[in-house]
């Protein structure tokens, strides 16, 4: 059925439109496209499945495919460069005396010793940044060295210029330091083995001439020569350095096998051999299993086994732990790093990768690469890529949080779903990083890094100038109790949420406050200054419960007549309002806003009595100047207490300045009475 479904799918003239209309047409349509959906979702699975398999087990033919691609290319480009030669006779000659010249060099290369071979590996550590290791390894010189051009993968456009070293096992790949004096010029960047890579010519193009491939599982390089005949030169010595490092291969296991072969094993030592030193080595510690180990976790790497690929470095370091380290350890320790290298390489971009996946997954889909990280000791690394995995994953999930509805509605949703992040990666990081308590305080710090972005977009909906405090003061709520809830991992943030709100929540009361002093102003100038009438008892009744309503629980004490208030109408109305203020102001309070409360309030508050006492003063109010003063007297004598009631019973603080304000009452008293008013 299986097999009928895919050669239905896979035909040349598959319509989709008639697939879908042929299922639609019959009873049950829904349950029909939910079990077609199903089987199209199994079919894509095997196939990924099989195509990965395929991938896998050709491998090693595709390295070999691509040396011979790269042999049939070469073959082709000396052909066509024949041909091109033929045209000149004097660049013909310049060839032949290259060619002269190149052959003398080889020779004199063939001749060399090994002192001379030494002296050519001390000179790239003198000309080279952060090589030393390089030089660990014996036997090791130079062939061939140069400048090139590296191009990227995809667009072919220039990245950086480099200079490469051949050697006779390796590529060292180095970058140009930049206004560097001395004979240091180069940067080490990368070294790459010769038995791990291949090399494919390139063909010309127009935006890519002279180059050709490194290709080293996973990534592939490509360098691009000055010349066509630069290239040409590095093809050769590229192809032969390779023929040399596997003909020694060959030769180094044809003798181990000829010795553990051997009755007397130690009777096949001979001397002369440049590589019995290292088979009698590897006899004597029983651990030729160490020879093959680079290519098994070639393998491991290119099927993604990345637990296996742990294990087998583990199990190296410890046994060479055991034992003294001598020139041939040195030598199979050096191939092992540089798969160390290559696994960490691919463990990070595991944790690079799109955060879509993160998004779906959750923090649980890194755990694999996290933990292998952490077990080749890489966990300092490890926790910086996670939490920058969780970063991004973070601001991915915000980036689709619409803005819609009234701001608090938004605010939940956006607590929600920035602390529920939070809280799933501090779960995860205990679990993964448990035995890693040194990176512990780098969480910490991510926190509260990841803390300050999110109040940036807070503050851009709930924090804004000209908000109104009773919306801030609900968002702000939200936002404290949502902090809160990570006490479940162990954090206590709010204090840390309470500093960065601050500037916010400051700006916020200024603002109100100039919107309390102005309506204060407008209120008063159309002020009699006479009782307020309310005209019937049921709108008292209604005025008392929104008093209270704001806190004003005694407010019924200056009613009387049933329908009359002892302050006139606008003294009623600020009242009202600065109790409302009030009210949400202490819900944003902490220790750090007390004197920004305390200033609002008093400024408020003076205002309003300073145009009260320019009333008392005024011609106008002749008559009624004993009612501007009994308002007065209610705001110093009842509402200031009541106001300073407030404020202690959430701060725990006595409120001194707005007992300073309430000594002025006698001073504006006298000021008046100098001013030649009769109260």
């Amino acid at each position: 059925m299986a097999d009928a479904h895919r050669k239905a799918l896979s035909k040349s003239d598959f319509d989709a439109n008639c697939y879908v209309q042929e299922i639609s047409s019959g009873g049950d349509v829904y349950q029909d496209l939910i079990e077609e959906k199903q089987r199209i979702q199994k079919l894509s699975d095997d196939t990924s499945v099989a195509l990965k398999k395929n991938v896998y087990r050709n491998y090693k033919q595709f390295i070999d495919t691509a040396k011979e691609i790269s042999y049939l290319e070469g073959e082709m480009y000396q052909l066509s460069h024949l041909l091109t030669e033929q045209k000149s006779i004097m660049g013909d000659m310049l060839e032949m005396s290259n060619s002269a010249k190149d052959e003398s060099s080889k020779d004199k290369l063939a001749a060399q010793n090994p002192d001379d071979k030494k002296r050519s590996i001390a000179s790239l550590l003198d000309r080279v940044e952060g090589c030393s290791r390089i030089a660990e390894i014996p036997n090791r010189y130079i062939v061939h060295d140069g400048d090139l051009v590296e191009l990227d993968g995809e667009t072919y456009l220039e990245t950086q210029k480099v200079h490469i070293y051949l050697l006779n096992d390796s590529l060292v790949v180095t970058t140009f330091i930049r206004n560097r004096r001395g004979p240091v010029r180069y940067k080490f960047q990368a070294l790459f083995e010769l038995d791990s890579l291949a090399v494919v010519n390139v063909r010309d193009v127009e935006c890519a001439k002279n180059a050709f491939k490194v290709l080293r599982f996973p990534d592939q390089h490509i360098y691009c020569a000055e010349n066509a005949k630069t290239k040409r030169d590095w093809l050769d010595r590229l192809e032969e350095a390779k023929k040399i490092q596997a003909a020694a291969s060959t030769q180094k296991r044809g003798l181990t096998e000829q010795i553990l072969q051997s009755p007397a094993g130690k009777g096949a030592f001979d001397e002369n051999n440049p590589f019995a030193a290292h088979i009698y080595e590897t006899t004597l510690q029983n651990a030729e299993w160490l020879e093959e180990l680079p290519e098994d976790l070639d393998m491991s790497i290119a099927q993604r086994n990345f637990e296996e690929a742990a294990d087998m470095v583990l199990k190296a370091t410890r046994y060479l732990e055991q034992i003294p380290m001598t020139p041939p350890l040195k030598e199979v320790k050096s191939r092992v790093d540089n798969r160390v290298k290559q696994l960490t390489d691919v463990l990070t971009r595991e944790l690079q990768g799109s955060p879509e996946k993160s998004l779906r997954g959750g923090p649980q889909v890194t755990r694999r690469a996290v933990t292998q990280l952490i077990r080749l000791g890489r966990s300092t690394l490890a926790c910086d890529l996670y939490l920058k995995n969780r970063s991004t994953a973070i601001k991915q999930s915000l980036r689709y949080l619409k803005i819609e509805g009234a701001a608090h509605l938004y605010v939940t949703k956006l607590c929600r779903l920035f602390f529920n992040h939070i809280i799933e990666t501090g779960k995860e990081f205990k679990f993964t990083f448990n035995e890693q308590q040194g990176c512990f305080s780098a969480f910490v710090v991510w926190t509260k890094a990841e803390l300050k972005g999110f109040v940036n977009q807070f503050s851009r909906q709930a924090l804004a100038k000209q908000s109104n405090i009773g919306a801030v003061a609900d968002c702000v709520t939200i936002a404290r109790t949502h902090c809160s809830s990570l006490s479940v991992i162990g954090l206590d943030l709010t204090f840390v949420l309470n500093s960065l709100m601050l500037k916010g929540m400051q700006d916020v009361l200024q603002y109100n406050k100039e919107q309390l002093i102005e309506a204060s102003r407008h209120r008063n100038m159309e002020e009699k200054w006479y009782p307020m009438n309310l005209k019937n008892p049921n709108a008292a009744n209604t005025l008392i419960g929104e008093m209270q309503k704001v806190g004003y629980e005694n407010f019924q004490q200056l009613v009387y007549d049933q329908c009359f208030v002892k302050v006139a109408t606008s003294t009623v109305a600020f009242v009202k309002v600065v109790l409302s203020f009030l009210r949400e102001a202490l819900k944003l309070y902490i220790p750090e806003l007390h004197p920004d409360i305390i200033s609002v309030i008093s400024e408020v508050v003076e205002n309003h009595v300073d145009l009260m006492s320019l009333a008392a003063k005024s011609d106008r109010f002749e008559d009624g100047r004993a009612n501007v003063m009994n308002n007065i007297d209610y705001i110093f004598q009842e509402f200031l207490p009541l106001v300073e009631s407030k404020i202690q019973n959430v701060s725990g603080k006595k409120v001194h300045h707005l007992k300073d304000i309430r000594a002025k009452n006698k001073a504006i008293t006298r000021k008046i009475q100098s001013a030649g008013v009769l109260i």
